[in-house]
């Protein structure tokens, strides 16, 4: 699989929040808005400072998927 990515961003104005896919193809390009942050976002719970992408990667193998929705 590829890096992490965001695609299909969207605002829920009622709530208050952000919906976004996140997704680990090969060609994030195919998706036409990807968009990926890789910067330290916190510590994982060995006190490691991990990126981004870490705790996406994560989650993204927790679920079996290669994309989740985070809605």
């Amino acid at each position: 699989p590829g890096q992490p990515h965001y695609f299909g961003t969207r605002t829920d104005y009622q709530n208050g929040r952000m919906i976004d896919n996140v997704c680990r193809c090969q060609t994030p390009d195919s998706h036409g808005d990807a968009w990926t942050i890789d910067f330290p976002c916190g510590y994982d719970k060995s006190g490691q400072l991990i990126s981004w992408q870490e705790p996406m990667k994560r989650v993204l193998e927790h679920c079996g998927e290669t994309t989740v929705n985070q809605d």
